[in-house]
């Protein structure tokens, strides 16, 4: 038989399982939410490009009489290119596995030559004296190696997605103007959120 009192007690102790109850949902929707977040860190959605990026500067360099001239062409960079174009706003990172740029389709004086300067977005990473001819038939490779420029115009490249690339300097070529191209390689790997 039930008492007064214990019939008085029968619903608080109702009303604090319901508390509870609604607590521990509570808490299983917030832990829910976190988790999800957790699991897609720990699941790490995110998704490689390697590509190569091939561009050309173009330079013409009047014939000399005797005094150097001086002489400068530019061309974009860019990573923004049809593959990557649906993650372009989610780039995690950019690595630069390799730069370099080498002498192609030269004409002109066999004899001329160049002081040259290597420039992405007005800062030098190179600087080189040659024969254009020369390096041109040996096909040589002209490297940036050191890490930290790699890793600068990586963060570049990241933030604005292109970037300038620059040559210019000054040239000597007595016998006959020069034609040549600078072939600029990059080795990029992009990593994306998916």
């Amino acid at each position: 038989m039930h008492t007064i009192s214990s019939l008085t007690q029968k619903p608080k102790i109702f009303y604090i399982m319901k508390n509870k109850f609604k607590f521990l949902i509570f808490l299983l929707i917030t832990f829910s939410f976190s988790s999800c977040d957790e699991a897609e860190e720990l699941l790490n959605l995110t998704k490689d490009f390697d590509d190569t990026i091939v561009e050309t500067i173009a330079l013409n360099i009047d014939k000399t009489s005797g005094n150097r001239a001086t002489f400068s062409s530019s061309t974009i960079l860019s990573i923004d290119d049809p593959a990557l174009q649906p993650y372009i706003n989610k780039i995690k990172s950019v690595e630069i596995k390799s730069l370099s740029y080498k002498i192609i389709n030269f004409s002109g004086d066999a004899t001329g030559d160049v002081n040259g300067e290597f420039l992405i977005d007005n800062i030098v990473y190179l600087t080189n004296a040659f024969v254009v001819k020369t390096e041109a038939d040996k096909g040589t490779i002209f490297k940036i190696t050191e890490v930290a420029a790699l890793n600068e115009i990586a963060s570049k490249l990241k933030a604005n997605k292109k970037l300038t690339a620059k040559y210019g300097g000054d040239a000597l070529c007595d016998n006959d103007e020069m034609e040549f191209l600078v072939e600029i390689t990059a080795d990029v790997k992009i990593i994306v959120s998916l």
